[in-house]
């Protein structure tokens, strides 16, 4: 015997919208950037939790005019949020960072360039890493823990 008191009943306000979507589920289907882009915003829900303070940078501490770096000299930057710190020197060169995780997580770290590209973070089992990227703003993400805000060097 079937139950058909789930079903909307024939000529209701719900029939009527069950058969409207139906129609356009095969007339005019959701395009899927569409879809993206509202998975993406949902992603983004926890991101107030993951987002990670500017908390010490050794150019502001210093007493140092906001200038480039020259020479040897190492940018030292801790970024924290509820989740873990990130400590980070940018080197001279512009190009070297080396830095660690507190604590180490198993999960998938990348440094974004502003040009969009995702660079791996290889993080050894201490949280611990060491990678050149090209010159310009860059920041760190690691999905649902810890993402920088931009970091010119």
């Amino acid at each position: 015997m079937n139950d058909h008191s789930t079903l909307p009943h024939p000529g209701s306000d719900d029939w009527l919208v069950a058969k409207l979507t139906e129609m356009l589920d095969v007339t005019e289907p959701v395009p899927a950037d569409a879809c993206d882009a509202a998975y993406a915003a949902f992603a983004m829900g926890d991101l107030d939790r993951e987002l990670a303070a500017l908390v010490f940078d050794s150019l502001e501490s210093s007493g140092a005019p906001a200038m480039r770096a020259t020479g040897t000299d190492v940018r030292l930057l801790s970024f924290a949020n509820d989740n873990m710190t990130l400590d980070v020197e940018l080197h001279a060169d512009g190009r070297t960072l080396v830095g660690q995780l507190t604590p180490p997580v198993d999960a998938a770290a990348t440094v974004e360039v502003d040009d969009g590209a995702d660079v791996p973070l290889e993080l050894d089992d201490h949280g611990r890493f060491r990678l050149a990227v090209d010159e310009g703003p860059i920041r760190f993400r690691i999905p649902g823990h810890l993402v920088t805000p931009w970091i010119t060097r």
